[in-house]
């Protein structure tokens, strides 16, 4: 069985953070559950 960590965002992911909306841009992916991270410029 898998196992899922879940953190409290901070900048020590924000590198991460936008690569994946990056990703998901590039995808054409949907960001339903991302909390709004399609709207956000910057980290």
């Amino acid at each position: 069985m898998c196992k899922i960590l879940l953190v409290r965002p901070s900048k020590q992911y924000a590198e991460q953070v936008m690569s994946y909306k990056e990703e998901m841009f590039q995808g054409g992916d949907s960001f339903d559950g991302c909390a709004g991270l399609e709207d956000v410029h910057s980290f």
